[in-house]
């Protein structure tokens, strides 16, 4: 598979961008959608593929490490082991729940693993360098932050192409690294989905399936000495 770096705009070459450009982002990020059903047998364009692969390998990383690795699932003996994996993990989580949320849990469709043309594990390597990572001392969480940002730039790309992802996060993670081959201290963040959708909702299923709603920016402000609780909103103040 031939990979072609991408072409940029000079940095110098823009500041603010043009309304319809500026409105283009912000469209693509309300209309993302985690996508559980693929349009069958078709296939999502090598060229494609790699710009939005691209745009993942653009994101943004603490002191530039770039921790992440993307690995392409070809094998359909290996996705369907991992397939099988989810099932015995569903069945985990759904044990954790009351029985009236466990039943609704079931009926959700929570992975696309067989039907997809593309899967796509995002792996993030943890182990030590030569030298430590600028900004991991006190925080080295961020190494995993950096792939989840990766994760974020390819959704985004993906919807801009009109390609559908789902994140299959029900997954038992030593049956990825086992059928992945993955090194010890290189460890899966995100089993993702890739393909053409059925069709993008109009809002994220489980608000649809009423089994959550979102918040309100309001509640997920804060001011410094002062956290207030997401649902009763009262004060905790630093003593």
């Amino acid at each position: 598979m031939e990979v072609r770096e991408p072409t940029f705009l000079q940095p110098e070459a823009i500041g603010e961008f043009s309304p319809s450009a500026k409105q283009a982002v912000y469209d693509c990020i309300e209309l993302r959608r985690d996508v559980r059903h693929f349009r069958a047998g078709v296939e999502v364009e090598s060229e494609k593929l790699m710009r939005i692969l691209g745009a993942a390998h653009r994101a943004p990383s603490v002191g530039l490490s770039q921790p992440w690795g993307f690995v392409l699932v070809r094998d359909v003996a290996v996705r369907t082991r991992i397939r099988e994996s989810f099932l015995r993990a569903r069945n985990v989580e759904a044990a954790r729940f009351s029985p009236a949320r466990r039943a609704a849990y079931l009926t959700h469709r929570l992975e696309g693993i067989l039907e997809a043309p593309v899967n796509l594990c995002v792996a993030v390597d943890l182990r030590e360098r030569d030298e430590p990572v600028l900004g991991t001392t006190f925080q080295p969480e961020t190494l995993r932050a950096s792939a989840c940002c990766a994760v974020q730039n390819l959704w985004l790309a993906a919807r801009a192409e009109g390609v559908g992802v789902g994140w299959v996060s029900i997954v038992e993670p030593d049956v990825l690294r086992a059928e992945l081959g993955l090194p010890r201290g290189v460890e899966p963040v995100a089993y993702l989905c890739l393909g053409f959708p059925v069709a993008f909702r109009k809002r994220p299923m489980l608000e649809e399936t009423t089994w959550g709603t979102r918040r309100t920016l309001e509640s997920a402000l804060h001011t410094e000495g002062v956290w207030r609780d997401a649902k009763e909103r009262k004060p905790h103040t630093r003593a």
